[in-house]
């Protein structure tokens, strides 16, 4: 008898399983949203567990094309599992994002490209223009159900990185690489790769807030750059410039009541 009840049940989950797998994408944007807000999807096609979207953004920052696959087995657990892909513009790339039930936000195995003017909203120093391409490698990084980022591991290479004052100063590629400490302590490094701009430094994120702090110089004697580094630091006797730039995070609305 309990074979016969056993049976009957799988049969029954295979069948509310088939059907929930073809459930259509135009459901996707209310019931993704619910979990993963601010998402906004529009130009759905395909189902609700494997689909896409020509048009995708998170609060004030928009995707492009994005394709989903949304994992089973962690909804049993009350998790809400994405693997995305990325197809711009402006973004290009992979990650996973997963959505617990306390409203923690975890994003992992990313690789993702995107133009360096996209990060503009993150830094919040409205003097500073970017250019340039950013290849971004986050290994794990957590967002708490507030929206404030409290974990962060893995690295960013800005190429061909162009930072613009009152002219526009060519920098050559940077890379800067994070880690999160036992204690919760977000720490990186930053360094040139060989450009116009010597660069040393370390970067932190505490508080709800950044700091950079790091030794520039320019290599080439480029007037420019000169005076783009006299206007973000202090001059050193060295003749460097010590630089020193802090603000305020921008935090990412995870919660429908925040």
């Amino acid at each position: 008898m309990r074979r016969r009840w056993f049976a009957a049940a799988a049969v029954v989950v295979a069948l509310l399983l088939a059907l929930a797998i073809q459930l259509p994408a135009s459901l996707a944007p209310k019931l993704l949203a619910s979990q993963l807000p601010p998402l906004a999807l529009s130009g759905v096609s395909g189902s609700l567990w494997r689909g896409q979207a020509v048009q995708t953004s998170w609060d004030r920052w928009s995707a492009g094309t994005v394709r989903w696959r949304v994992a089973i087995p962690p909804l049993l657990l009350l998790k809400t599992r994405l693997e995305l892909e990325l197809d711009g513009p402006p973004l290009r790339g992979q990650l996973e994002l997963q959505r617990n039930f306390d409203g923690t936000l975890l994003i992992n195995n990313a690789r993702i490209t995107l133009p360096a003017l996209w990060l503009q909203q993150i830094i919040n120093q409205p003097a500073l223009r970017l250019a340039g391409t950013v290849d971004l490698m986050i290994d794990r990084a957590t967002v708490d159900s507030d929206g404030w980022l409290v974990a962060l591991d893995g690295s960013a290479r800005w190429r061909d990185a162009v930072v613009s004052i009152d002219q526009r100063s060519a920098l050559g590629d940077l890379l800067l690489t994070w880690t999160t400490d036992s204690a919760g302590r977000i720490s990186g490094t930053l360094a040139d790769e060989g450009g116009p701009l010597a660069l040393n430094g370390e970067v932190s994120i505490a508080n709800r807030s950044y700091r950079v702090r790091a030794l520039a110089s320019a290599r080439s004697g480029d007037v420019a750059l000169r005076r783009a580094l006299s206007h973000l630091g202090r001059a050193e006797p060295s003749g460097d410039v010590r630089l020193e730039i802090f603000g305020p995070l921008v935090p990412l609305k995870t919660n429908p009541e925040t």
